[in-house]
């Protein structure tokens, strides 16, 4: 009785282990199509660029840029213009605006909602949020 629960428990494990192999064969095949075979190609990679805003709870305009950043999927830093330093510091960076949001692309002033909406209707800001980088590879 008990070396046959044994035999039992031993052909499960051997059948776990095989289905566990060949899941883990199937998941983590390689592609064959990302796979380089030549030397020395160029590729072109999107990186995104760090987005800062500095808002207020109860704009409507700050929730208007959130929510045209959130449809693009881009990830950004709120910062709450809750205390004097804040806004101090915002109307240092963006040249002296006061108003809610400022928004900051790689640390240069965007402006408010309606510069970035302006950006977004004429097409310029997906290459602003994510500049073209080159990568040469040789060999």
């Amino acid at each position: 009785m008990f070396r046959l629960m044994r035999i039992k428990l031993f052909v499960f494990s051997l059948l776990l282990m095989l289905i566990f192999l060949l899941g883990f064969f199937f998941l983590y095949k390689e592609d064959p199509s990302k796979v380089d075979d030549y030397q020395g190609y160029e590729q072109e990679i999107k990186a995104q660029a760090k987005v800062v805003l500095y808002v207020k709870v109860t704009c409507p305009f700050c929730q208007m840029a959130k929510g045209l950043l959130d449809n693009k999927k881009v990830q950004y830093k709120v910062i709450e213009v809750d205390r004097p330093e804040v806004a101090q510091k915002m109307k240092t960076l963006s040249g002296g605006n006061k108003t809610v949001p400022q928004i900051f692309v790689d640390d240069e002033p965007i402006g408010g909602f309606d510069s970035l909406y302006e950006l977004d209707q004429q097409d310029q800001l997906d290459d602003l949020l994510w500049p073209r980088q080159k990568i040469i590879r040789s060999q």
